[in-house]
């Protein structure tokens, strides 16, 4: 059941109210889901330092979720603007079926949050429309969803007129924060704009930054899918039947790359004659190590009575430094004359090839260990400690390890079981490290004894990669970065000295000074018991399956499996053997590597889920 209401007084004051109900949840399980969202505008409130206060309102979904695919597509459209504060005369239709799909049916989670409507000036010439979105429990995400309309110099007679919408969402459980806008219904003087900005930040497994307006150079191929299709930012000078002039721009910042480019373009045309010109150019500039590359075309053509009378193609590339490196080449064509240039030139001092530092890693290594921070002491899930909780021992000297703990050792500095080319920009004096072997207290752990544990390294900061490889590889891969260790064996022998202490207790009997009454038993069904249950202490402990079960974004047939890396030959791409063992390596780098010490170039490294498909 879905529908809508809009209230309008005499222009002044605007009510909007809508609402979706689902009698059945996904799958057909019993229960029911709600969604509502009301707004009202009214005439201007001041507030202070010139801002003004014309709309308020909320949202509230019950067993919903966001869709943040959806809204995405809908900013890009422009269409999201609508949920938030339109003219009261917009589709109202439009509006409830864009808040069904952006606000979608989902057991167990809760949407709520706040709008406003805020304006700044006298007249106002600069309106804030934002919409916040909460959602709990499972997963924990916050999304902000608003309009920007500018107005210069004046709203009755702006010069320039700038509305952007756009969403931002929080993950915390992806470690993830976006940011999408898009320019709609804008315009510089008489001149059309439009284009899209992005923002992508993650601080999870696979580190990334990038901020873009407008896109990305086309050599730049580590943008998420969801951000290969951002527009450039346009400029419509003249957009007549008879002649058509625009501009196209682009900006894009990543952790290592500065990115630039624009795109002229004109057609044009009389009764007798048609011409048209193309005039781009991309620049990129990596930062570590510094390089700069810029390419630059040119592609003009006329025609007379539909027939090619003149053109000419011009291509030029320029890269340095150290030395600088120049190449062109292209052709100019009039009446079926064509002429054919080519240039090639070089300039400028290679800069000298010094001796790069050399480093004793070791050192470093042995600094990371005798850090604190880098070993954890945490209860084993299976563990009969799980539930206990103990005063803060942070503060201790050493690391304090408790029965039945897991005590790990964790580092960023170097991978272990990798053979090092380098160390950054340095020379390392050890190229290799690994742990054989632990001492935990009187007893001496040998390395099947122990867990592997991952971190996420950068293959180009200890290995000598080409160019192709650099763009071929992942830029972090899982390479082993401590070990794990268990404080009491399998059959429950104790690592490590034990230390006994007295326990001292106090037993106090309460007794009840009155009888308190008992009510009679309400009958609840299952649905209404886990509502309920929700807010008990059972429901929160971390040993309640609620907070241990799989994410409700998991996907319940196919859950995704942990990639590894094999070797692999002949044209049927049968997995290599070693002594009858088929090898699996965490990270394209130890295979590589392994490939490497055998000496057999011919044996490719295959992901275990290509092998797989």
């Amino acid at each position: 059941y879905k529908g809508g209401l809009v209230f309008e007084f005499q222009k002044l004051f605007t009510f909007r109210a809508i609402g979706i109900i689902n009698t059945k949840l996904p799958g057909g399980e019993p229960g029911f889901s709600l969604f509502i969202m009301i707004t009202g505008q009214f005439p201007p409130v001041q507030l202070s330092f010139g801002f003004t206060l014309s709309g308020l309102g909320g949202l509230f979904g019950y067993n919903r979720t966001i869709d943040t695919d959806v809204l995405n597509q809908m900013v890009l459209s422009g269409r999201a603007a609508n949920l938030l504060f339109p003219p009261a005369d917009t589709d109202l239709n439009q509006i409830v079926n864009d808040a069904g799909q952006a606000f979608p049916v989902k057991a167990g989670n809760f949407v709520f949050g706040p709008m406003a409507r805020i304006g700044w000036g006298t007249p106002t010439i600069i309106t804030a429309e934002i919409g916040l979105a909460i959602e709990v429990p499972d997963p924990v995400r916050v999304a902000m969803l608003g309009v920007i309309r500018v107005t210069l110099p004046e709203p009755d007679a702006p010069v320039a007129r700038l509305n952007m919408v756009f969403l931002g969402v929080l993950d915390f459980s992806r470690k993830l924060f976006t940011l999408q806008a898009t320019l709609f219904d804008s315009q510089l003087l008489s001149f059309a704009l439009t284009g899209d900005f992005a923002m992508y930040i993650s601080w999870g497994q696979q580190p990334l930054f990038i901020f873009s307006a407008g896109g990305f150079h086309p050599a730049y191929k580590e943008a998420p899918p969801q951000l290969n299709a951002l527009r450039r930012l346009s400029l419509t000078l003249i957009d007549t039947q008879e002649l058509k002039i625009g501009v196209q721009t682009y900006l894009a910042l990543t952790s290592n790359t500065v990115q630039i480019g624009a795109r002229a373009q004109v057609w044009g045309k009389t009764a007798i004659a048609e011409f048209n010109g193309l005039l781009w150019f991309d620049v990129l500039f990596q930062l570590d190590p510094f390089q700069f590359q810029a390419e630059a075309q040119l592609i003009a053509g006329v025609k007379i009575f539909g027939q090619d009378i003149a053109a000419v193609h011009l291509t030029a590339v320029l890269a340095g430094p150290g030395p600088w490196h120049f190449r062109g080449h292209g052709y100019v064509e009039i009446a079926r004359l064509k002429k054919e240039v080519r240039c090639e030139l070089a300039w400028g001092i290679q800069a000298p090839n010094l001796a790069p530092p050399s480093v004793d890693v070791w050192e470093m290594l042995k600094q990371e260990v005798a850090k604190k921070e880098n070993w954890q002491s945490t209860p084993l899930p299976d563990s009969s400690l799980s539930g206990v909780s103990v005063k803060d021992l942070s503060q201790e000297e050493g690391i304090v390890l408790l029965p039945n703990v897991q005590l790990t050792f964790k580092q960023k500095l170097v991978p272990f079981g990798v053979e090092l080319q380098k160390f950054g920009n340095a020379i390392p004096q050890q190229r290799y490290f690994e742990i054989q072997s632990v001492r935990l207290g009187k007893v001496s752990l040998a390395t099947q004894e122990m867990i592997r544990v991952d971190e996420l390294f950068a293959p180009a900061s200890f290995l000598q990669l080409s160019d192709a490889e650099k763009l071929s590889r992942p830029s972090f891969e899982n390479m082993q970065g401590g070990v794990a260790i268990r404080a009491a064996s399998a059959s429950g022998e104790v690592r490590g000295t034990p230390t006994e202490c007295p326990v001292e207790y106090e037993l106090k009997y309460i007794r009840a000074k009155e009888i308190i009454p008992q009510k009679a038993a309400v009958p609840l069904s299952p649905t209404e018991m886990l509502q309920e249950a929700r807010a008990g202490s059972s429901f929160r402990s971390p040993l309640s399956r609620e907070q241990t079960r799989p994410s409700y974004a998991a996907v319940a047939s196919v859950m995704p499996r942990q990639e590894g890396f094999v070797l692999v030959q002949g044209r049927e791409l049968s997995p290599f053997s070693e002594n009858g063992q088929p090898l699996l390596f965490t990270s394209q780098t130890e295979a590589y590597q392994k490939r490497q010490k055998l000496g057999r170039e011919d044996l490719l490294v295959m992901s275990t889920l290509e092998m797989e498909n």
